[in-house]
């Protein structure tokens, strides 16, 4: 089988990316390679190549670092917005352009931009077109109720929670596959380390990862924080006027560079536990993923699939956001920052054998639910279903 997979143009699609997009999307394509698919690949020059692999690149550098040039006028904010959406569209329009002249060469069409762009131009195409729902389902109820019409290509949610809120997309037209990872790529640590991690990108406000919580907490407890992550161009404010001034001997505040390698394996394993007070409802998460394939159980607000991830009390504790926004009956009964110090001290309480014995858990979760075949497989099942 031949698939055109389009992916997002703000960074290369490749396992050391700092996007949780374009790691799925490699993951993705380099499980179908690996069982014999052929891909073509339209995603930034630099991105992954290798057998059954051809890179079709889409553009030679980041969208974003088109924005530098003069054009743009970054010092009049209204103009840079309406130019930096103009370019946004034109780039996709191409790619999708140049997609639908190629269609007859593929089977089964793979959209994974994050952009309604395709979803919404689906019926142009004769071969069946997946839409992978990275986001939360707003942009799809949006268009829908613009254009009076659902998206026409299939769209593929990796939580329950996207496909129930995804209200404008009618039962036949929308699935869900949980996202998976190469668990091979992570090893079950002992988790000897007595700090807390925080890694993902630092996107504010877009994609609040809950950063400025973890850190309150810290600081709150007394107790040790690393803090890692790839700070998104537009959130340099942020990180300069909020961030650094909760910074304390007992925060770690690391950036890491857009090239940097990360030692998952090093982070996560030696980690006493993930957190992850996410601001925003969360589409999946597969930072927790990883953390959980090293061993690391994981706190986190219950906002958006953050429940269908993480099993509470076996693989980590799960929040309630505030007394307001409860989402379940979770073991830890106090909600927001105080619920969230409490579930850490919970787990750092726990005697040796019960947190062995949840580090074990994470590892047996991810590698029954959540592995890169265990994904593939169900795709390939719904191929069958789309080609026949």
């Amino acid at each position: 089988m031949k698939l055109a997979v389009v992916s997002l143009v703000y960074k290369p699609t490749a396992l050391e990316s700092k996007g949780g997009a374009e790691v799925w999307a490699s993951n993705f394509v380099l499980e179908h390679a690996r069982r014999g698919h052929q891909i073509d690949l339209y995603a930034l020059r630099g991105s992954l190549t290798g057998r059954n692999i051809t890179l079709v690149p889409t553009l030679d550098k980041s969208i974003c670092d088109y924005y530098e040039d003069s054009y743009f006028r970054k010092e009049a904010p209204i103009a840079f917005g309406k130019r930096a959406s103009e370019l946004k569209a034109m780039v996709y329009s191409q790619i999708l352009n140049e997609v639908r002249r190629r269609e007859e060469e593929y089977d089964v069409i793979i959209d994974s931009t994050a952009s309604p762009l395709f979803p919404f131009n689906a019926h142009a195409f004769r071969k069946p077109m997946l839409t992978i729902g990275h986001d939360p389902p707003v942009a799809f109820n949006f268009y829908s109720k613009v254009f009076g019409e659902h998206p026409k290509s299939t769209v593929v949610f990796p939580s329950r929670f996207q496909f129930e809120h995804a209200e404008s997309i009618p039962e036949q037209g929308k699935v869900v596959i949980p996202h998976g990872i190469a668990l091979a790529s992570f090893r079950a640590e002992e988790g000897r380390g007595e700090y807390m991690l925080w890694m993902s990108r630092i996107d504010y406000p877009h994609m609040d990862k809950g950063v400025h919580d973890a850190m309150f907490v810290a600081n709150i407890l007394g107790k040790k924080l690393r803090v890692t992550g790839f700070v998104e161009p537009g959130s340099r404010t942020y990180v300069d006027n909020t961030l650094r001034a909760l910074i304390t001997p007992d925060i770690m505040f690391e950036e890491q560079g857009a090239s940097m390698p990360v030692d998952k394996n090093a982070l996560f394993g030696s980690a006493k536990l993930f957190l992850f007070p996410t601001q925003w409802e969360e589409p999946f998460g597969i930072v927790m993923l990883e953390a959980m394939a090293c061993g690391t159980p994981v706190v986190a607000y219950a906002r958006g699939a953050i429940s269908e991830v993480i099993v509470d009390g076996v693989t980590g504790l799960i929040v309630n956001p505030s007394d307001a926004d409860k989402r379940g009956d979770f073991i830890i009964k106090k909600t927001g920052r105080d619920g969230l110090c409490e579930a850490v001290e919970r787990i750092y309480a726990l005697v040796p054998e019960e947190y062995a014995k949840m580090r074990r858990n994470c590892r047996a979760h991810v590698e029954k639910h959540f592995t890169v075949e265990r994904m593939v497989d169900q795709y390939e099942e719904l191929y069958a279903r789309l080609l026949k």
